[in-house]
């Protein structure tokens, strides 16, 4: 079944926002990464290559309650709960335990041998 056809079995609640905002779709991403990098600026070097562009009329679905409906596979997206003993969320317990734990669950789900965390924020 599509996703469009799914959506619509599902009777999901539905909103359209005056405008939203995405990648501009330029051939450039096709052969390069979209990236914004966090790095401390080093002379002439690009921070980012990404563009956005404002999309009009676009529906955005509430999947609240059916998220078992979304497969990666099928959908592009999925959602899943996943445990960490992690109690108070701060720098040190999301590098020490958290970005690890989360290595390795993203090995075993996706049959992965290396897994990178590249970046990470932490607000508080």
């Amino acid at each position: 079944m599509s996703l469009a056809n799914k959506i619509k079995q599902l009777k999901l609640v539905w909103v359209v926002p005056d405008e939203f905002n995405y990648l501009a779709p330029y051939k450039r991403y096709a052969t390069e990464k979209p990236f914004h990098s966090r790095l401390p600026f080093l002379g002439g070097l690009r921070r980012t290559n990404i563009t956005g562009r404002a999309y009009h009329n676009v529906p955005v679905f509430d999947v609240k309650g059916h998220e078992e409906h979304f497969q990666l596979q099928e959908s592009g997206f999925e959602f899943r709960d996943i445990p960490t003993s992690v109690v108070d969320w701060n720098d040190t317990a999301v590098r020490g335990v958290y970005l690890p734990e989360m290595a390795r669950w993203l090995q075993a789900h996706f049959h992965s041998k290396t897994v990178f965390v590249y970046a990470y924020n932490v607000s508080m």
